[in-house]
């Protein structure tokens, strides 16, 4: 049993350092029986003598930086003295990658990142720390949760905290005993999210100390190009957002804006002049889109699923004036939401598909919650909206009850699954949803640059409600997921819409329109699908706007919802990531491309074989 072994292991046993150096005489890495065999480096392992038998202790300061050379001394002390071969594992400093995945520190496989005046020895040994336990395991563990887009695992922190904190002990006694040699890495990061700044106070949040410039610069935002009213708008609805009390209040709100506003023109020249090349040097086809309704074919518009009845009533109005029907042949069959759009008894959104990313994204969600303090926790509700939320939780259930045991029938083994797992799914899903609805988790001053927060004692309860539900939703995603095991919920996203293109050339000369998640719409007009679409893509702000240039303009203005207010989700969005590929998980590479024929048997379309 090796020390990472008896530090990992059941017991959950700490060893002390200096229980940590073999003696001469001892024996060495042993079972308790002492009957199993010594552990077999994969590689050459390092081996080292020496004549004293006493433990020299290394001086330390755990906020103190360190240097290139500090580091590598550091490692080589953590290696000996836990029998791991630290010798493949690479450090950069002031590295820009940590901030990404909001962390001070990162382990990626082998490379260890740091960001800006973050390479303390109390990061560094901790990032150490994370290599040594991964090499125990033989590997990094899979990915817990998602930030920006990247993988994460949160499960080893405690343990990489411990061995952080325990002081370096250097082993001048005795054999050195044969050394593990990591020989397997992944791409899913580990993080240090604890920052330090230049007095030594701990902070969780890097934004707290960001300029508002650096804070876009790190986001995959799109920011889009602004007339002077716009920025006047913005202008107000930052001075109205910003306060004494902000966490930026050492830049003026003046500054604030122009940094904006320089950002926005800079940014959006740059990025659209660069997204030009690339597509040019990819040879992406340029395709030619319309950008509005067009009769007698296929219309998919973007949505975000938020209309109100009266909402859909007037967009399905001006839908079948355009749609090019005659009078007697429109009917409310030609306008069609997400869910809704079917051929004959096959659902143009997969319901398999579309209830396994729900799934996805609450897992991700309970993971968050599950790993998050209380404030992250608070803010997370608040920016992902309690109603959004509590509506994604809804229908989920609401999925698990209908529309999948209706593929279930077909399948014994999972209809026992269905009846086994959807009462605790639905009981942990429907509190859930009563807390956020209900407003129990603490109130927020809304604003994604407000990030101070007030909380009840309420966010202890849907803490829990996450564990329950992550729970549930793991054992629920096992039976359903069969062959997409290792997907995420950017890569089911992904599917969904592959599938959703796949369909809607099938029935391209269907006049119909389809509202879709404006996400899959942004997806369908991606390289990967480029200049296959036989149907009419319509994203949800030229159908906005050709609504309003219309004659029903005025009608569909008195709806509070079509009223475009201005907020700075105006300006900053996120829907970039639309377009990016899914980070691969470790085995991603097993994964097979799912389509059309995986789920559907139409005539004249066999299905496809395995």
């Amino acid at each position: 049993m090796s020390h990472l072994d008896k530090i990992n292991g059941p017991d959950q046993h700490q060893l002390t350092p200096s229980k940590l150096v073999q003696g001469k005489n001892r024996p060495v890495h042993k079972s308790k029986q002492g009957q199993k065999p010594p552990i077999k480096a994969k590689q050459k392992s390092i081996q080292r003598r020496s004549k004293t038998k006493s433990l020299k202790k290394i001086p330390e300061s755990d906020n103190r930086l360190v240097n290139q050379q500090e580091i590598q001394h550091i490692s080589q002390t953590m290696g000996h003295q836990y029998g791991v071969d630290n010798s493949g594992l690479n450090f950069e400093i002031d590295s820009s990658f940590p901030r990404k995945v909001d962390a001070a520190a990162t382990l990626q496989g082998n490379q260890a990142k740091f960001a800006k005046n973050q390479h303390t020895q109390r990061n560094v040994k901790h990032e150490i720390a994370h290599y040594m336990i991964n090499a125990q395991k033989k590997g990094t563990p899979g990915t817990n949760t998602q930030v920006n887009g990247w993988p994460i695992n949160t499960t080893d922190e405690s343990q990489a905290d411990h061995i952080a904190q325990t002081p370096l002990q250097q082993v001048i006694s005795g054999e050195q005993a044969p050394m593990i040699s990591p020989t397997h890495h992944s791409n899913v990061v580990q993080r240090t999210i604890t920052f330090k700044d230049a007095s030594g106070k701990t902070y969780k949040d890097p934004l707290e100390t960001q300029s508002l410039a650096e804070f876009l610069e790190l986001k995959p935002s799109t920011l889009t190009s602004l007339g002077s009213a716009k920025l006047e708008n913005l202008k107000t609805i930052l001075n109205n957002r910003l306060t004494s009390n902000h966490p930026y209040k050492a830049t003026s709100k003046q500054t604030l804006f122009e940094e904006l506003v320089a950002m926005v023109e800079s940014k959006a020249s740059s990025e659209s002049k660069q997204t030009q090349e690339t597509n040019k040097s990819r040879g992406a086809p340029q395709v030619n889109r319309p950008g509005k309704i067009v009769p007698n074919t296929l219309n998919i518009i973007g949505e975000t699923h938020e209309q109100s009845n009266k909402h859909r009533d007037l967009e399905r109005k001006f839908s079948l004036q355009h749609l090019g029907l005659p009078k007697d042949q429109a009917s409310t069959k030609s306008y069609w939401t997400e869910a809704e759009f079917k051929q004959g008894e096959v659902y143009g959104d997969n319901p398999k598909l579309r209830f396994l990313h729900a799934i996805s994204m609450l897992e991700d969600l309970a993971a968050m919650g599950e790993n998050a303090s209380e404030e992250k926790l608070g803010r997370m509700i608040n920016e992902g909206s309690r109603q959004k939320l509590s509506e994604q939780i809804d229908s989920t259930a609401l999925l698990a009850l209908n529309e999948l045991s209706r593929i279930a029938k077909k399948d014994k083994k999972m209809a026992e699954s269905i009846r086994a797992h959807t009462q605790t799914f639905n009981e942990a899903a429907t509190k859930m949803s009563y807390l956020i609805k209900n407003k129990k988790v603490g109130g927020i001053v809304p604003g994604r640059f407000s990030l101070g927060a007030f909380y009840s004692d309420k966010t202890k309860d849907l803490m829990q409600e996450f564990r329950k539900l992550r729970a549930t939703l793991k054992s629920m995603k096992t039976v359903y997921e069969q062959r997409l095991q290792t997907l995420d919920s950017r890569a089911l996203s992904l599917e969904r819409s592959r599938f959703m293109h796949q369909f809607a050339n099938r029935h391209h000369n269907t006049t119909a329109v389809w509202k879709v998640g404006n996400n899959h719409v942004l997806d369908m007009q991606g390289e990967e699908f480029a200049g296959e679409a036989k149907y009419n893509l319509v994203t949800k702000k030229e159908f906005r706007s050709q609504i309003r240039k219309s004659d029903m303009g005025k009608e569909l203005s008195s709806d509070s919802e079509i009223e475009e207010v201005l907020d700075l989700d105006d300006f900053i969005t996120d829907d970039s990531k639309a377009n990016e590929a899914p980070k691969k998980t470790q085995d991603d590479s097993n994964v097979e491309v799912i389509t059309l024929e995986d789920f559907i048997s139409e005539p004249n379309s066999p299905k496809k074989k395995k």
